[in-house]
């Protein structure tokens, strides 16, 4: 999987013709601390919400370029999936929400002394966005503003859908350009070739299984473990882009 081979005909002449939104040129920033004492956000493209919080909307044309706030003591197990797209499947995300917001797996880490800690709040975003101008001269910034302003010393970036994989590239570089360092894991590789975030991890799962499999905690932990290593290696100049799990 990992590939347009995955989608119907209809959606893989859609994804060919689709003009994808070049990051030029790529921002770099360095991971300050090691991980086992940094602060980490995380930005989610499953347009997940909490209870009272409003739906992302799924009529705005070329979509919702809104986010919602997540605090890190929220439940996981709240969460309401509402993503527009019905290019992937849902039930994976719908079971375990941890496949495409992490929360619990990232506090297990800083629980077992791996990582040092979360930042206070983190991001939801419905990705499937196929006009990404407001996205990226609204959305992106005040994302990247706000890790900036709870000291987030990295961000994880995760997609779920075929266009969710540029949303998340995007996302990435405006939070890199705040002097963030990030990593998105990227289910098309294509994608990232393309857009070119600063650091991701391409991963052979079906869009809306980005950490593999629901209710695998070990198979999710080392899908993070292997995108986060990123963050401490220096493979070059950017953009950078791994294979997991041979990275």
């Amino acid at each position: 999987m990992g590939s347009l081979s995955e989608f119907s005909l209809p959606i893989r002449l859609f994804l060919r013709a689709y003009r994808w939104r070049r990051v030029d040129p790529v921002p770099w920033a360095r991971l300050s601390r090691p991980l086992a004492a940094a602060r980490l956000g995380v930005v989610s493209t499953a347009g997940f919400v909490l209870p009272g919080q409003p739906p992302f909307d799924e009529t705005i044309k070329g979509g919702d370029w809104s986010f919602r706030e997540i605090p890190a003591d929220a439940e996981v197990r709240q969460f309401r999936e509402c993503h527009r797209s019905a290019a992937f499947d849902h039930a994976g995300l719908r079971a375990d929400p941890n496949l495409g917001f992490p929360l619990d797996r990232l506090r297990e880490r800083v629980a077992d002394g791996r990582l040092g800690a979360l930042v206070p709040r983190h991001f939801s975003v419905m990705g499937s966005i196929t006009a990404p101008g407001r996205f990226v001269q609204h959305t992106a910034p005040a994302i990247a503003e706000a890790f900036a302003a709870d000291g987030a010393d990295a961000v994880l970036v995760i997609p779920v859908c075929p266009m969710c994989n540029q949303t998340a590239c995007l996302t990435a570089a405006a939070i890199e350009r705040r002097g963030i360092p990030t990593v998105c894991v990227i289910l098309l590789r294509e994608v990232a070739e393309q857009v070119r975030p600063p650091r991701a991890l391409f991963v052979p799962f079906r869009h809306g299984y980005p950490l593999e499999a629901p209710h695998q905690p070990d198979r999710q932990q080392a899908v993070l473990d292997a995108a986060l290593r990123l963050l401490e290696t220096e493979p070059g100049p950017p953009p950078v882009l791994r294979d997991y799990p041979a990275i």
